[in-house]
């Protein structure tokens, strides 16, 4: 099913709330590891109880672990973004995870079977180009960087799998019990190796971690998966350039981040967002050059 315009209005206001978790990172106290494992865990539950009525386990075997190992990918996602925001801080974290569309352009076709598309190899150069001006006016957060390239990768991967899951008639709800679960067993096996003592989250922890699991896992991943259905994951993942924008709009309204960068950073992200913009229109004329021919 071809996506309309509603459908894009959908993905934007995805991508705003999957910026708003940026934000919500930085303001739970708990380590990047037990934060993630705690949100995975308090989603994996509140999925049970709201929709008990979906069978979740009632899959094949093989599909099941097939769910769980994309959750795995999600959790190490998580890991480096929070991560990242930890060592550095929101904008550094979401500039590097900006390179996302480059890697799926890569890593997509592999995962779905698609063929490569040089247009959106194209794409994704330019919001590198665009990532290596954010690199070179940052360097005093390489850590912070690294990390947020790395959760870029990882969340490349991630909804190229679920774009197979929903081709091949998966349930969006049961995908993504499974991808919680997955995702926590990951992060308890990296809180149980590290050693350090587990962190019970404060009052404010919970506040916070209530509207992360409910409208920014719970509500944001459903509605991913369910939009999955309607466009590919390169076209999401394109969308997710653009919470770069939105998150360091919050960043700076929430801690002021805007003033520890010069206007070369800000250039970088202009070309990142420019970048995206001219997809649409580049893809469309190609489809007409196509048909013409």
């Amino acid at each position: 099913m071809e996506a309309n315009r509603v459908d894009h209005l959908l993905l934007h206001f995805f991508v705003i709330v999957v910026g708003l978790t940026a934000i919500l990172g930085k303001l739970i106290e708990l380590p990047a590891d037990q934060l993630v494992a705690w949100r995975t865990l308090a989603a994996a539950v509140v999925m049970g109880l709201v929709f008990y009525r979906v069978r979740f386990f009632r899959q094949p075997r093989k599909v099941i672990l097939s769910y769980l190992g994309a959750g795995g990918v999600l959790g190490l996602h998580w890991l480096a973004l929070y991560g990242a925001i930890k060592v550095s801080n929101v904008t550094v974290a979401v500039a590097g995870l900006s390179s996302a569309a480059l890697f799926t352009a890569l890593v997509e076709p592999v995962i779905t079977g698609r063929r490569h598309s040089k247009l959106e190899v194209a794409i994704g150069g330019v919001v590198m180009i665009g990532l290596g001006l954010i690199v070179g006016f940052a360097s005093e957060f390489g850590l912070g960087l690294v990390l947020g390239v790395t959760s870029a990768l990882l969340a490349a991967i991630f909804p190229s799998m679920n774009k197979r899951f929903v081709d091949q008639g998966g349930n969006p709800l049961v995908i993504t019990f499974h991808e919680m679960v997955g995702a926590f067993v990951v992060c308890a096996a990296v809180v149980l190796g590290r050693g350090e003592p587990v962190h019970m989250p404060t009052a404010s922890d919970w506040l916070w971690l209530g509207v992360l699991v409910v409208l920014c896992t719970v509500f944001a991943f459903w509605m991913h998966t369910w939009l999955l259905r309607r466009m590919s994951a390169y076209t999401a993942a394109l969308a997710l350039s653009f919470e770069p924008v939105y998150a360091m709009v919050l960043a700076a309204l929430f801690f002021g981040e805007h003033k520890m960068f010069s206007p070369w950073f800000y250039l970088g992200v202009v070309i990142i967002v420019l970048a995206n913009w001219c997809y649409p229109v580049a893809r469309k004329r190609q489809a007409m050059r196509q048909s013409a021919e």
